[in-house]
């Protein structure tokens, strides 16, 4: 499956059926905190974190720091511009040797920096990356560079295939941009109208660790069979963007020249209530805004999900939007509060 515009592919999981995945993608309980430079006793990389906000001066963020409904403006801004490190990482591998090489520690925890502001903002737990799941994702990223294109079932005819490779597509989001780039393309999600499947995979509550492989213009993501720990306890529903303050950047991300997320839509996914029907309402300062929403196909990352997109309006940063769920019991509500953290749509 292709995204219109921008070519990346997710994996699907519809209820226990699995389609192109090669395993479930249920959340199931398990540890994904804690972060430093070492690699834990399990095989988990721990990525440094030092001199990030929140920052305990050991390398590691404190449990409180998650807790995004406290922050202020200044802070949420803070740590929004401090986490966006774009650069790449260098890659050493070589599809002439079908060697996968390895993309330099700087850019992988770049993409994991990335992706885990993501979450933060959601009030999701951050997650880790494990030194064999980035081997897999970098065979995976590998044989998508050097044929020219996505599956997630590729065949053994592939150039530079692998078994290892072959398993990961089955299990990742995968992209035609490097590691970094394409974590911001998941997070709009254009062209996956029935899904924004890479998006509720980020913001699944059982993702974690996951694995991340890149080569200088292709990349493989690695979220299924996670262990994510807001399974345990998981929020009734997560959305997108989330309740609180959110800069306006989330909205139009500055690499994303093609689609934005008023144009592909917000979302709404659980894994406790089926908000796939749910009928959508919008105001802000005293005014209903039209919406259209969708449902959206179960099993992406969430059990339930909804898409919806503005309709003749735009999100402006300094106003605040109240979005409203009916049809779910008890019916759910939120607001978001648009941050000029620097950056504007163009």
């Amino acid at each position: 499956m292709k995204l219109k515009h921008h070519p990346l592919s997710i994996l699907a999981v519809v209820t226990s059926t699995l389609v192109f995945a090669c395993e479930s993608g249920r959340s199931r309980k398990g540890d994904a905190s804690g972060s430093s430079s070492d690699d834990g006793a399990d095989g988990t990389t721990l990525t440094d974190v030092s001199g990030l906000p929140g920052d305990d001066g050991d390398g590691t963020i404190a449990p409180e720091v998650g807790e995004v409904a406290t922050a202020t403006a200044a802070q949420i801004c803070e740590r929004w511009n401090a986490d966006r490190q774009l650069t790449e990482g260098e890659w050493t591998g070589s599809v002439l040797k079908c060697d996968p090489g390895d993309i330099d520690p700087g850019g992988r925890a770049n993409a994991l920096r990335l992706l885990n502001l993501y979450r933060w903002l959601a009030g999701l737990p951050a997650v880790t990356n494990s030194a064999q799941k980035d081997a897999e994702a970098q065979a995976c990223a590998l044989m998508m560079h050097a044929n020219l294109t996505l599956s997630h079932n590729p065949s053994d005819s592939w150039s530079c295939y692998t078994k290892q490779g072959a398993e990961a597509a089955g299990q990742s989001n995968i992209s035609t941009q490097p590691g970094v780039a394409s974590v911001d393309a998941y997070m709009i999600d254009d062209g996956n109208d029935d899904t924004i499947g890479h998006r509720r995979w980020i913001l699944s509550n059982g993702l974690g660790p996951v694995g991340l492989g890149s080569t200088s213009t292709y990349s493989c993501m690695h979220v299924i069979g996670g262990l994510g720990s807001a399974t345990a306890g998981a929020p009734r529903y997560t959305a997108w963007p989330p309740a609180g303050k959110v800069p306006l950047g989330a909205f139009y991300p500055e690499t994303m020249w093609w689609a934005n997320l008023d144009q592909v839509g917000w979302t709404v996914q659980s894994d406790r209530v089926n908000v796939a029907n749910a009928t959508v309402t919008v105001t802000s300062d005293g005014e209903t805004l039209p919406v259209d929403s969708f449902p959206l196909l179960s099993g992406y990352g969430s059990e339930s999900a909804v898409r919806f997109t503005p309709k003749g309006w735009q999100t402006e940063a300094g106003k605040t939007y109240t979005v409203s769920l009916s049809g779910v019991t008890p019916p759910i509500t939120y607001t978001v509060e648009v941050l000029d953290c620097g950056g504007a749509p163009s």
